[in-house]
């Protein structure tokens, strides 16, 4: 992830962070396959808002792309969440709240409104955090990051499960540490796609195919975190490169790469940084939060969800006026 702006990260970067290890050799990677379209599609923007004035706990918000029918979807007395991550139909959000023991590690929340799922309540004292999470193309699975405790080691791994918590497995091994070590930063999401989930081992980007055998490949260098479109035909990368971070879209076997955005080598307070950028349904957009120093003439600083065209400039990004300026965590579709 490129550098957040405030506290929230840092409280829970340690719960959240995990190394990952190569899995071995894998055969050369095919083509990459194409999805179907669901039927319908629907276009959302979600949203976490603190409605209680500093408070614990928060809620998810959706409206549709121009600020209309804003509702309330889901509510928690405590804690808050990083990361929202839609399904390819737009129907539903999954999110890990954080960090509270009575909490679920997993919410599946209709962007309507609704019953909220929690998949992962008969499983609960499994786990001990969950970090990135991705939606399977025919939107019946999650892939998740989660942690695992045997005795004084921990151990990180790919799980899925479908939205109702039936049919847990774990994909693949991705670390192991003791008490004494230092575990470094992990997904933020996952993307999964025909060909397989797609992860950062914190060096590259990779993938796995769920299966008794599960072994991963290399797709892309130097990436550090992935979000995939609902038509699953475009990711958006965060890869570092010469010492700076850069945020490129591609396809999702790492073709047709195109740098889009170049962060500054050094996040520092006179400088805008543009975190979790998400694409649109199509790919064609994008959405930020954005978070720019004040003016040397004088003003505030600004911390604002924007969006802007993947084939312009996010200098011409737009803000949306309906987000409250203090979210920081958004998605849409």
């Amino acid at each position: 992830m490129i550098t957040r702006v405030g506290a929230l990260t840092s409280l829970v970067g340690a719960v959240l962070a995990l190394p990952v290890l190569l899995a071995g050799p894998a055969p050369a990677a095919g083509p990459a396959l194409p999805e179907k379209a669901p039927k319908e599609v629907v276009h959302r923007v979600v949203w976490a808002h603190d409605p209680f004035d500093g408070n614990p706990g928060f809620q998810l918000r959706s409206a549709l792309p121009d600020g209309t029918d804003e509702r309330t979807i889901y509510e928690s007395p405590t804690g808050f969440t990083l990361a929202l991550v839609h399904d390819r139909q737009g129907r539903r959000v999954a999110f890990s709240p954080c960090c509270r023991g009575s909490a679920p590690l997993l919410v599946v929340a209709p962007v309507m409104g609704g019953p909220a799922q929690d998949p992962l309540a008969r499983h609960r004292d499994r786990f001990y955090y969950v970090g990135g999470i991705g939606w399977s193309p025919n939107r019946r699975r999650l892939a998740f990051e989660a942690g695992t405790a045997n005795g004084d080691l921990a151990t990180a791994a790919i799980w899925t499960v479908r939205p109702n918590g039936r049919d847990l497995r774990r994909v693949l091994e991705l670390s192991t540490w003791g008490p004494g070590d230092q575990p470094s930063p992990g997904n933020d999401a996952l993307a999964w796609t025909p060909d397989g989930i797609l992860y950062s081992d914190g060096k590259d980007l990779r993938s796995v195919r769920p299966g008794r055998s599960a072994r991963s490949r290399l797709v892309m260098p130097r990436v550090g975190s992935v979000r995939v479109s609902g038509d699953g035909q475009t990711v958006v990368v965060d890869r570092y490169r010469r010492g700076r971070a850069e945020t490129w879209i591609a396809a999702p076997d790492g073709t047709d790469a195109r740098r889009i955005l170049v962060h500054g080598d050094r996040a520092g307070p006179s400088t805008t940084t543009y975190d979790d950028i998400v694409p649109n349904y199509d790919g064609t957009q994008l959405l930020a939060w954005r978070s720019a120093p004040a003016p040397a003439s004088g003003g505030e600083a600004e911390a604002r969800i924007v969006t802007w065209s993947a084939g312009g400039s996010p200098a011409d990004a737009t803000p949306l006026d309906f987000v409250h300026h203090e979210s920081y965590v958004a998605t849409w579709n």
